[in-house]
C-alpha cells in the first residue's frame, strides 16, 4: 500500500508502519478487490474479484467470482525469498499468477495449456477513511482464496461437497434439544 495523502506520506517510518499493519486487516471488498495477503500454492482454489473480458474473443467473459486453481506463477526477477515461521515469504510480487479455469477450451499461451489464465499485477485506489476521503494505492492481484465462502455467496452455486460450520464453540458439543 502507498498512502496518497500528503499528511500520511510525511509520517515517520514507525507511524507509517503502524498504518500499514492496520491496512493489512482490511477486507478485499474495502480495497477494490485486491487482498492484503494471498497465499501461493499450486492447486489452491482461488476466486476472481473482478470480471475479465475478451479471453477467447470479444464475447468471452469470466465473471467476478469465477473459481479456478493456482497453476503456478512467474516470479519477479529481483525476488528474494525469506523463510518466516516455516513459510516462504516473497520480497516482491510475482509478475503473474497462472490460474487454471476448469471446463474451458481456450488457450492463451500454448506453453501454459488450455484454460490457464495469466492474472497480472494491478494497482487500485481504495478509500482508507470515508469521512476524510483519505485514499491509498494497493498493488496486487484481483484474486482471493476460494477455500471458503459465506452462505450469501454460495447461494445458487453447484458444489460437489459442502461443509457447513454451524457449531458454536466446540465440535463435540451436544446439539440444542429445544
Amino acid at each position: 500500500d502507498k498512502p496518497l495523502s500528503q499528511q500520511d506520506r510525511e509520517l515517520n517510518s514507525t507511524a507509517l508502519l503502524k498504518k500499514y499493519l492496520g491496512w493489512l486487516g482490511r477486507h478485499d471488498q474495502e480495497t477494490n478487490g485486491v487482498s492484503s495477503i494471498l497465499a501461493l500454492a499450486v492447486g489452491l482454489p482461488v476466486r476472481l474479484t473482478t470480471s475479465i473480458r475478451g479471453i477467447d474473443g470479444p464475447n468471452t467473459v469470466l465473471n467476478k467470482g469465477a473459481i479456478g486453481t493456482i497453476h503456478g506463477w512467474a516470479p519477479d526477477p529481483s525476488e528474494e525469498r525469506m523463510i518466516v515461521d516455516g513459510d516462504i515469504v516473497l520480497s516482491r510480487l510475482p509478475k503473474a499468477i497462472y490460474v487454471k479455469i476448469p471446463d474451458v477450451s481456450w488457450v492463451i499461451d500454448d506453453a501454459l495449456g488450455p484454460g490457464v489464465l495469466p492474472v497480472g499485477r494491478t494497482s487500485v485506489t481504495w478509500t482508507v477513511c470515508e469521512k476524510t476521503n483519505v485514499k491509498a494505492r494497493r498493488t496486487g492481484f484481483q484474486l482471493i482464496s476460494a477455500l471458503s465462502g459465506t452462505s450469501y455467496y454460495i447461494q445458487g452455486k453447484s458444489l460437489k461437497a459442502v461443509f457447513a460450520d454451524v457449531v458454536c464453540t466446540d465440535y463435540w458439543e451436544e446439539p440444542d434439544a429445544t
